[in-house]
C-alpha cells in the first residue's frame, strides 16, 4: 500500500509517499500554492501519478493540544481531499514535526537556503513516519 503524507500548509504543502510495500518514507516534492486551481491539480496529479492508495495529513495543534486557525483549515483540506480524491484519509499530530525536520535537515549538512527549500518536503516525511511507526505498533 502507497501513502502520500502531506504537511499542509496556506503557501507551502509538503509531500512524502512511501515504498510500494508502504513502509519506508522519502520527501517527494513542495506544492506552492499560487491558485486554488493550480494547488488542486498538481496536488491530484500527483496522486494518481504515483499511485497512491491512502492519505497521512498533520494536523497542526498548539503545544497544548488546542485546535488554532490552522487546525479549522487542515480539516477543510482533509474533507475537501476525501472527496476529490475518494482514498481514506488518515491523520496524525504534527506538533513539532517542522522543528524535527529542520534538525533532521541540520544533521545532513543541507545548507540554510536549501533547507527553505525542503523544509516542508521532511515534515511531510516526519509526519509520514509517525503514522507507519504508530501503525506496527498496532498490528499483531
Amino acid at each position: 500500500m502507497r501513502y502520500l503524507g502531506i504537511d499542509f500548509g496556506l503557501k507551502r504543502t509538503g509531500l512524502a509517499m512511501t515504498d510500494a510495500a508502504g513502509t519506508l518514507a522519502f520527501p517527494l516534492k513542495t506544492l506552492y500554492k499560487k491558485t486554488n486551481r493550480q494547488f488542486w491539480d498538481e496536488l491530484l496529479d500527483t496522486i494518481n501519478h504515483e499511485k497512491i492508495d491512502a492519505l497521512v495529513v498533520g494536523m497542526p495543534f498548539d503545544l497544548y493540544g488546542q485546535e488554532t486557525e490552522i487546525t479549522v483549515q487542515a480539516k477543510n483540506f482533509i474533507r475537501r481531499i476525501q472527496k476529490k480524491s475518494g482514498l481514506p484519509v488518515y491523520t496524525v499530530n504534527e506538533t513539532c514535526s517542522s522543528i524535527e525536520a529542520k534538525e533532521q535537515l541540520k544533521q545532513a549538512n543541507v545548507s540554510k537556503y536549501k533547507l527553505n527549500q525542503y523544509l516542508d518536503q521532511q515534515a511531510a516525511v516526519v509526519i509520514l513516519e509517525s503514522y507507519l511507526n504508530s501503525r506496527t505498533l498496532y498490528e499483531v
